[in-house]
């Protein structure tokens, strides 16, 4: 480190070593011992690492201007999956009269497997657990039905018909309550579970394509921030519940719902 002169009586503290051998000396400072004097070559018992520092100010400048540039400069390197998720989202997603989007699932084949891995039982068998533990807690079960009611208001879930219920193709989703007590709002929410492996060990998202990163790493979001004087952020309400599955996709996530256990089963595409 390069100090001027003007500056070196500050970074002194008190500590004054010096070597019975030669005119080396060790003074502490802010930065810690710094050596300094003419050591004798038969003195030297191990060997002694020189470090040296060069700063130039154009390559500091280069280096400036590269991060300033890089998020515009990366080229995005999408796998073979990335590509065909992708395109097909370019290929079927529409655009409803409202606004709204309307998308297909990203299915990997035409003949998915989680169709095949007895979902119904699987997400009948949750229901019954779900209703016992949300028996036990009044203040949960209430969340619970109004969220899910909720649901139903909006038009977010649709009762399936009686004439298509017993369709051997649908997948039907278990879902849970997942509690946020550290929220304001929004402290109880209902967990779809896409994850959820049938008896033949696939699941909803096994049989799904995953697509590219769509938001940029947060760095590059930071370097964007100190362009302006004022950042707002914002949050979207419901985000993923303004996007639309096709109708023809809705049957591969199915939910059971009743809103009390005297009622029958009833089944819902959401």
């Amino acid at each position: 480190m390069l100090l001027g002169a003007d500056v070196y009586g500050e970074i002194l503290q008190n500590g004054v070593k010096k070597s019975p051998h030669g005119n080396l000396l060790a003074q502490n400072t802010l930065f810690g011992w710094i050596l300094s004097g003419k050591i004798e070559q038969e003195s030297v018992k191990e060997n002694i690492l020189n470090l040296h520092v060069q700063v130039r100010e154009d390559e500091l400048l280069k280096k400036f201007w590269e991060i300033e540039n890089e998020p515009n400069s990366i080229e995005k390197r999408l796998t073979e999956e990335e590509k065909l998720c992708e395109k097909l989202y370019e290929e079927t997603t529409l655009r409803r009269k409202d606004g709204r989007f309307v998308v297909r699932l990203p299915f990997k084949t035409i003949d998915p497997q989680c169709q095949y891995g007895q979902s119904y039982d699987i997400a009948i068998n949750k229901l019954l657990s779900l209703e016992k533990r949300l028996s036990k807690n009044p203040t949960l079960s209430n969340e619970y039905h109004r969220v899910l009611e909720e649901y139903t208001t909006l038009n977010h879930m649709k009762q399936v018909s009686s004439d298509d219920i017993h369709n051997p193709k649908c997948v039907y989703l278990p879902h849970h309550a997942v509690v946020r007590e550290d929220k304001q709002t929004t402290k109880v929410r209902v967990v779809f579970n896409a994850s959820n492996k049938g008896v033949n060990n696939v699941s909803s998202n096994d049989d799904l394509m995953i697509g590219p990163k769509l938001q940029q790493d947060l760095r590059h979001l930071l370097l964007r921030w100190r362009k302006h004087p004022i950042a707002i952020i914002a949050d979207i309400v419901k985000m993923y519940r303004q996007v639309y599955v096709h109708e023809d996709d809705t049957d591969f996530q199915r939910i059971l719902w009743r809103p009390n256990s005297e009622l029958p089963v009833q089944h819902f595409n959401n």
